[in-house]
């Protein structure tokens, strides 16, 4: 009888462990942490509107003029213009979004077609203002 309840008793434990041994496989599967995401400025390269969406998968269709033709965008933090990114980095980014982590956004967004400035997804200056003032051309001091 006693012999009953410790084979019994490891057996729960087995299961107990191959039970969570399974639930923690399951949570480390590829995207299963990933956040929500966010929606992202994107711009028709056909009539050039511009807006923010959450896209499943680029070249979206345009709501304006009902072409292929929208892709992700970079604001310019200079001059507010929007560019279009390079569909091929566009791509990868879908086929490996962790490269975006690994090589860092400014592989993937390009340069403002205007004035050459380096683009982001927000528009805003990447290094706070009294940085800025420090860098020649930029800010107050110069």
């Amino acid at each position: 009888m006693r012999s009953y309840w410790r084979e019994t008793g490891l057996g729960l434990v087995v299961v107990g462990l191959v039970l969570w041994v399974g639930i923690q496989a399951y949570q480390m599967r590829p995207g299963g942490k990933a956040p929500e995401q966010s929606p992202n400025a994107v711009i028709c390269a056909a009539c050039g509107w511009r807006g923010e969406k959450i896209n499943a998968q680029l070249p979206a269709t345009c709501p304006e003029c009902g072409e292929t033709a929208v892709h992700f965008a970079g604001i310019c933090p200079e001059c507010g213009e929007w560019t279009p990114w390079d569909a091929g980095r566009e791509e990868i980014l879908f086929f490996r979004p962790r490269l975006f982590m690994d090589w860092g956004p400014g592989w993937f967004f390009p340069e403002c077609h205007d004035c050459g400035t380096e683009t982001n997804a927000k528009g805003r200056h990447m290094l706070p203002p009294e940085l800025l003032e420090r860098i020649p051309g930029q800010g107050e001091a110069g």
